[in-house]
């Protein structure tokens, strides 16, 4: 149903929703969801940065999503997703997996009303598309010994 909904009333490019195979094991939403009670997932967005067709990876490509080795395999129907050259800048892969998570905890509250969780304050898709910097707290007002620099 997440998928359905984020598809039809969100996201340009359509999410797909697939289980993993029975035997596939070693990943924690495989293993979550098989051995215990918890509803595990695992949300994935196209992810330029971690394509096995693409140049140098630096902040540049983090930040924009964009590379051109990518982009002419893109052109070629070689991708998973659909990148052009709008590329998939971190703002949309952002809001895309807090999106999802939001329409999962939704779905969920419809479904298991008693087990309802309630949140607010999350900016909408359309908002993080715009920029989700605004979002986090300015390290220069945070307690120093919680900031860590590479």
């Amino acid at each position: 149903m997440t998928s359905m909904m984020l598809t039809s009333q969100v996201f340009d490019v359509p999410i797909g929703m697939e289980f993993s195979p029975k035997a596939l094991h070693g990943l924690s939403h495989r293993e979550i969801g098989d051995y215990s009670e918890a509803a595990s997932y695992l949300a994935e967005v196209a992810e330029p940065m971690l394509d096995r067709i693409r140049g140098i990876t630096d902040e540049e490509l983090l930040m924009s999503g964009k590379d051109r080795f990518v982009m002419k395999a893109g052109e070629h129907g070689l991708l998973y997703a659909p990148i052009d050259e709008n590329g998939w800048p971190i703002d949309k892969r952002v809001a895309r997996h807090v999106e999802t998570a939001k329409t999962i905890i939704q779905v969920n509250n419809m479904v298991r009303p008693e087990q309802t969780i309630i949140f607010d304050g999350i900016p909408s898709y359309e908002d993080m598309l715009t920029g989700i910097g605004a979002y986090y707290n300015n390290p220069s007002t945070a307690p120093q010994n919680l900031v860590y620099y590479d």
